[in-house]
């Protein structure tokens, strides 16, 4: 994300930093106006301590996670279960996410499989259509407004090393 503009930072307790050395997230770092978070919701053990962890960094969270099917689906049923591996131990639905959201008093809003909770109203159409569109080109569309942050982030790294900053 760094590499096409954005301003991101790394936190994850449960893996090692290894391509974002240098930009982890620290309290000092300051405002977080959204956090992204993919392919995780499904493996957390204790969901709501840490969905109360990130709203405490930023009210307006990004995320993926395959939506529970209604009826619910049997063990063998449903690929998402993950019998195999075992890593996917919590599942939610469209109703348990606005449930959470309205918990704190958030917006929840759905465009399979991204998902957003935030403080932030948004028209669910205008939303619907940016998130469609990144099949057709919103990425490169961001690609070309914002610069890449590669070589400042070197420059800085490199300052950092030699403790001119």
């Amino acid at each position: 994300m760094r590499d096409i503009g954005f301003n991101f930072y790394w936190k994850d307790k449960f893996t090692p930093n290894l391509v974002s050395k240098g930009f982890e997230y620290r309290e000092e770092t300051g405002d977080i106006r959204l956090i992204t978070s993919f392919e995780s919701f499904e493996h957390f053990v204790n969901p709501i301590q840490e969905i109360e962890s990130m709203l405490s960094m930023s009210k307006n969270l990004l995320f993926t996670t395959e939506l529970l099917p209604t009826p619910v689906p049997h063990p063998g049923d449903w690929h998402y279960y993950g019998l195999q591996h075992g890593q996917h131990v919590s599942f939610y639905s469209r109703k348990t996410l606005k449930f959470i959201a309205d918990k704190y008093g958030l917006i929840f809003y759905s465009v399979e499989p991204l998902h957003l909770i935030t403080s932030t109203k948004i028209n669910p159409l205008y939303l619907k259509i940016l998130l469609k569109c990144r099949r057709f080109g919103l990425f490169l569309y961001i690609k070309k407004r914002l610069k890449s942050r590669t070589v400042d982030d070197s420059i800085l790294m490199k300052a950092k090393e030699f403790g001119d900053v």
